[in-house]
């Protein structure tokens, strides 16, 4: 709106991460085996930062998990903003088991059998949440979003701090969060939107910047 939208032009639907994700059940034994039965899943993307300074961050973070001896860590392979290879760096040197990729019914159906999901992706705020899994949401990346109840933030990477906060998180997943993101229909809802709407109506152009 602040950009120039009309505010009758916009129609808030939900995400689309979350449609049909009832559907996904909890990644069996066997799967889960031969991801080494991880209970905490790592997803630590970079935000912009040198790799220097992403490596800093992420193996504080990885400290931090690893506070818990019995801890069995899944890492995820960051995205490809600058400062990946920092980030690439402490998860090679800590050793923790890292997979380039999970397909959407194997992340979905692991994240409903980890006790937590700890990093800085937008899964924490999202997917988990509807699928009751605990998050610990590290430093900035996720700022202005809106965080559900199944989510602890930790503002600053430090060891002790990611080590109470996972524990604090454990304890979550009896919780039933209402998901701000909607109740999984915001396809259907961005269809019977779009059929109702005139693509060539000219005010739908009009723009009038509020900055």
């Amino acid at each position: 709106i602040r950009m120039g939208e009309d505010e009758r032009h916009v129609y808030v639907v939900g995400s689309p991460a979350i449609d049909e994700i009832e559907t996904v059940l909890q990644m069996s034994d066997a799967e889960a085996g031969k991801l080494g039965h991880p209970d905490t899943l790592l997803l630590m993307h970079p935000i912009g930062r040198t790799d220097a300074e992403e490596f800093r961050d992420a193996a504080v973070v990885i400290d931090g998990l690893r506070r818990n001896v019995t801890r069995r860590i899944l890492a995820l392979e960051p995205n490809h903003d600058p400062g990946r290879e920092g980030v690439m760096e402490a998860l090679r040197q800590s050793g923790v088991r890292v997979v380039s990729h999970l397909e959407r019914r194997d992340f979905i159906g692991l994240l409903r059998r980890v006790a937590v999901l700890a990093g800085n992706s937008s899964a924490g705020l999202i997917e988990a949440a509807a699928v009751g899994c605990p998050v610990v949401n590290i430093g900035p990346r996720q700022s202005g979003r809106y965080a559900p109840p199944n989510v602890v933030t930790v503002p600053e990477p430090r060891v002790e701090a990611v080590d109470l906060a996972v524990r604090q998180a454990s304890r979550l997943r009896a919780a039933s969060p209402s998901h701000p993101y909607g109740p999984g229909e915001a396809g259907g809802r961005t269809a019977r939107t779009l059929a109702r709407i005139d693509p060539h109506a000219p005010s739908l152009l009009r723009k009038r910047n509020s900055y």
